[in-house]
């Protein structure tokens, strides 16, 4: 039986009609067993039990990704950006979170999604896929193993006393040890392993036929009897790097793990992932593309508020720099809003943080993006706080600009922000 699949946006409220009293349940249990003191983060600040119109709902914010409910109802949640059209939204959101450092491997990161009304989840099941196949073509990975045997030959080492136990009166049998190259390694393993589990819980037919495909190629490999031993002896070197993103994934399919710090349980399980790391991600790769003559480089950390002692690091999520020139830049997922006698929203504390990037990296730029959406406009996308030069009280020249980041229009958008700042950086010279 095919789970469901509620498809809603970040805020949009989750209630008891659209799940059923037992699912529902089952999520108010999961979220309240990943909200204790002892977590690194609480799951009821991202999905939030409240009460609407006298219903209890669930709120979804900040995090966006996948719930998986008894193996009946998946929940999507996807980001909120004013499109319309769903298909569109789950594609232009998958397109994000492939930015992501966890989707490593060329199929999770460049997946072609032929069919934009796939669930995601099932798309995670097709990247996996996808990305087996492409390990395929480089060819598995094989590793020497000991192997102990009867054998009609000499082949290692001879057991001495086990070849007296086994062989009294067989003359023509030497029981050996010895070392086969093989592809019986744990990563293989691992992959079968994962591989017969999706293609019992994908729901797509192309998914299904395509995972059976590929367990014909694992033939010669055994199915992972203990998950938590071949987990711990997956090699991390160079010549294992192939398997690096199949590793990461094989424990999300196989063990409930996600990349967040929610645990799974028996019954629920997710895949949640932070907005606000994944449009970081993204703007920052959008940059590396559009200002490819800056070094653009993300979280750069070499800085502190204080220097004695060196305390409460400063890491600003993109640095550019060329010939002399320095410009901070900040992403947050947050909706402004039309109000400029409110700061449009804007975070004092945010400024706060934008002031001490502005000196402690010496920089003159700061650039503080939020998402652009239909409830907030600026003249060309963006609008300054500037701090002028005096003096008199040793205070240099800051600009702060605010941006909005068109996700519909990024070319036109980038333009914009290549013409300021050229046009801010003269200025400044």
């Amino acid at each position: 039986m095919k789970p469901k699949v509620l498809t809603v946006r970040e805020f949009q409220g989750i209630k008891k009609d659209d799940l059923g009293e037992k699912n529902f349940a089952l999520l108010e249990e999961f979220i309240e067993e990943n909200s204790g003191d002892d977590v690194e983060e609480r799951l009821s600040d991202f999905l939030r039990i409240s009460s609407q119109k006298g219903f209890k709902v669930i709120k979804p914010q900040n995090y966006v990704g996948v719930i998986n409910i008894d193996n009946k109802v998946q929940i999507e949640i996807l980001p909120k950006i004013d499109i319309s059209d769903e298909n569109k939204l789950r594609n232009l959101f998958l397109k994000m979170l492939s930015c992501l450092k966890e989707f490593k491997g060329k199929s999770f990161k460049n997946a072609q999604i032929n069919d934009s009304k796939l669930p995601i989840y099932e798309v995670f099941i097709q990247m996996y896929l996808n990305e087996v196949q492409e390990l395929l073509k480089r060819g598995l990975k094989s590793d020497y193993l000991a192997i102990e045997g009867n054998l009609t030959f000499f082949k290692g080492k001879f057991l001495i006393n086990q070849h007296l136990k086994n062989n009294i009166v067989r003359k023509d049998r030497f029981f050996m040890a010895y070392d086969e190259f093989h592809t019986n390694r744990p990563e293989n393993r691992l992959i079968k392993t994962t591989l017969l589990k999706l293609n019992k819980i994908s729901t797509n037919g192309r998914n299904q036929l395509l995972a059976k495909r590929l367990l014909a190629e694992f033939e010669m490999v055994g199915q992972s009897m203990n998950i938590d031993k071949d987990f711990s002896l997956v090699k991390k070197d160079r010549n294992s790097q192939a398997y690096q993103s199949l590793m990461i994934w094989s424990q999300i399919f196989l063990k409930n793990k996600s990349f967040s710090t929610f645990k799974g349980t028996k019954n629920v399980n997710a895949l949640l992932f932070s907005m606000e790391k994944i449009f970081e991600a993204y703007v920052a790769k959008k940059l590396k593309i559009h200002f490819s003559e800056w070094n653009v480089e993300t979280q750069k950390k070499d800085k502190y508020l204080f220097d004695n002692p060196k305390t409460f690091r400063l890491k600003p999520d993109i640095y550019m720099s060329k010939d002399g020139s320095s410009i901070v830049l900040d992403t947050k997922w947050k909706k402004l809003y039309q109000d400029k006698s409110k700061n449009y929203g804007i975070n004092q504390a945010d400024m706060y943080q934008m002031y001490a990037y502005a000196y402690k990296y010496d920089v003159e730029n700061i650039i503080l993006i939020y998402p652009k959406h239909n409830e907030i406009s600026f003249k060309n996308d963006y609008t300054t706080y500037v701090q002028k030069r005096n003096n008199e009280y040793n205070l240099k020249r800051i600009v702060i600009t605010v941006f909005l980041y068109d996700l519909q229009n990024e070319k036109d958008n980038l333009t914009i922000l290549t013409d300021y700042l050229s046009e801010d950086l003269h200025k400044s010279k």
